[in-house]
Parts: C-alpha cells; structure tokens; sequence
C-alpha cells in the first residue's frame, strides 16, 4: 500500500525568501513560515506559534522572490522531505521541510 504525503499550511512568512539559483540554473528559495494554534491552559486561551521551513523551486521559487516578504499571509500545499547528511564527528544529522509544490497568496485584509 501506498501512502499519502500531503500538508497545507496557513500562515504568515517569517522574513523574505532567500533565494539561490541552483547548480542546474534553476531558482529555489527557503522561506519561513509561522502558524498558529490556540491551547487552552484551565479557563485561559493562549497562542502557540510553531516554525516551517519551506523550499520553493522554479517558478514558485520566482513568485515567492517576487511577492512574498515579511509578514505576507500566504498557503502553501507540499510534502514532508527529510535530508540526511554525515555532521561533525561522524554523527547523523536529518533536516524535514515542507517541500512546496503549490503557493496561494492571501491577500491582505483577508
């Protein structure tokens, strides 16, 4: 059986993109993105915000350079990826982000 792997996230960009160009030529870009969920302590309601990194590649990669900056509201659909690499004394290190396959724009106000 196969699985899914699917997230939509909600939120608001944490600062601009950072942008690269990659060794093939194309744009990709790593973004922050923060979201938010209410948590309920006895009879009191706070905010919890939690952090996303993001990576955009071609044409998305070019919108978000373009459009999105610091505080832009924006959806992001995509997939979990993890990175796995060889760190500083021989020890494994893995990175999970968001791999972006589509961008929404929210405008503001909304």
């Amino acid at each position: 059986m196969r699985g899914i792997n699917k997230v939509f996230l909600l939120g608001i960009a944490g600062a601009a993109p950072e942008v690269r160009e990659a060794a093939d030529g194309r744009t990709t870009c790593k973004l922050q993105l923060a979201t938010t969920r209410a948590v309920r302590d006895g009879d009191a309601w706070s905010e919890e915000t939690e952090w996303h990194t993001v990576q955009l590649e071609g044409e998305l990669a070019e919108v978000a350079a373009k459009y999105v900056g610091k505080g832009s509201k924006i959806a992001i659909e995509g997939e979990l990826r993890t990175d796995t690499w060889t760190g500083a004394y021989g020890m494994k290190q893995y990175r999970t982000y968001v791999h972006g396959t589509a961008l929404h724009l929210i405008p503001r106000g909304k």
